[in-house]
């Protein structure tokens, strides 16, 4: 029988002789932007996920302030030491942040990330998310 938390697909160990899952997340650019987010590669109908996000996010003094429900789009705007950002989701459980005016908050995001014990960082590359020159609105 297992110990009851044991999940071998999990990936790191958390001190304890049980797994723990990290969960990944990307700073990359916007499709066609020079602007950078943050996108994470895990369900956002998952309480767990949710759960570890929220809890980076309050320890480190990021506070939501408002919710807008838009249609198949839900945006949190979020409260940080390095000023607001959106939380995006949507109804197919992506999830991801938006700080087109404030790339600081991104930056802060990507640290309080790395320092916590439950999300890796994948990188990536840039040249992937840039648009052929006959996608773009200014050619």
């Amino acid at each position: 029988m297992k110990a009851p938390g044991f999940n071998p697909a999990y990936s790191s160990a958390n001190g304890t002789g049980y797994a723990r899952q990290m969960y990944r997340y990307r700073i990359r650019p916007g499709y066609g932007s020079d602007k950078l987010l943050v996108e994470f590669m895990h369900d956002s109908s998952c309480k767990d996920f949710t759960d570890a996000l929220l809890s980076v996010f309050s320890t480190n003094g990021v506070k939501a302030k408002h919710k807008r429900d838009l249609v198949f789009l839900y945006i949190v705007i979020m409260d940080s030491p390095v000023g607001e950002f959106e939380l995006d989701y949507d109804e197919w459980d992506s999830i991801w942040v938006h700080a087109e005016d404030n790339q600081d908050a991104i930056i802060f995001i990507d640290r309080i990330l790395a320092e916590s014990a439950l999300f890796q960082k994948e990188e990536v590359d840039f040249k992937d998310y840039t648009l052929p020159k006959s996608r773009r609105i200014n050619k």
